[in-house]
């Protein structure tokens, strides 16, 4: 019984992102995202799996706890259970969940740099960048995929010494996928102001596109469905067993 409970409390949070990443891709216009809000959805939808998921399985390493697991005993005992369960178990359990709140810190650290675009490619939005940034009354020059912002005729190999030397200047890097409908602006160097200036005129651009259907719904859609049904068996066979 216990371990249906987990099992739905690990795929409860994955189905719901599945119906937010599917309504972002049905929108009638593009969406942009910060890079560290996007990767806290994604720590929301792997949180049952991190959390209770994680959890237990470094309980379960308890041969008291495994056992009454594996043996379908019921919830109420658990505590008596975990009494029995020595200060090591506890004190691996504490530093995995101090990992886990470091590592969720530094890779949302790590996104900062990053802006994500969804319901549209990036052939899509590299026009309406360079008008954003024309609109702007910046130069700008490009090189493959990176996108060098008031920087002209300047050497790649050059290094940004200073913010008052670059003032202005950004280099930005534009990827993503074509099927999926997703752009990711990656800003290797720019100043809070010219990225918050460019970003904004790029919302207005992206306010005046009409974005095609995209394909993505229909596939978080049916992976949500998928979970949900997954979860509708995990929640019958545990009453089931209850009223059992």
């Amino acid at each position: 019984m216990p371990l249906l409970l987990i099992g739905l409390a690990c795929v409860f949070p994955l189905a719901m992102y599945c119906l937010y990443m599917a309504m972002l891709h049905q929108r009638s216009r593009a969406t942009m995202i910060a890079g560290p809000w996007d990767f806290v959805a994604v720590l929301a939808a792997l949180s049952g799996f991190l959390l209770v998921g994680g959890t237990t399985i470094l309980f379960a390493l308890h041969t008291s706890v495994r056992d009454s697991w594996l043996l379908a005993g019921s919830v109420y005992n658990l505590r008596d259970i975990h009494t029995r369960i020595g200060a090591l178990t506890f004190v691996i359990w504490g530093l995995y969940f101090l990992a886990l709140v470091g590592g969720a810190i530094f890779f949302i650290s790590r996104r900062r740099p990053v802006t994500l675009v969804y319901h549209v490619t990036p052939d899509e939005v590299e026009p309406m960048l360079d008008a954003a940034i024309s609109r702007l009354g910046i130069p700008l020059t490009r090189r493959g995929a990176r996108w060098l912002i008031g920087i002209v005729d300047r050497p790649l190999a050059k290094s940004i010494s200073s913010d008052r030397e670059f003032s202005g200047r950004g280099i930005v890097e534009v990827d993503g996928s074509e099927a999926s409908r997703v752009t990711t602006l990656r800003w290797q160097y720019a100043t809070r102001t010219l990225r918050a200036d460019v970003e904004a005129e790029l919302t207005r651009e992206l306010a005046a596109f009409q974005p095609p259907a995209s394909p993505a719904t229909l596939w978080f859609m049916t992976i949500a469905g998928s979970l949900f049904v997954l979860m509708i068996f995990f929640l019958a066979t545990f009453l089931l067993i209850a009223l059992r």
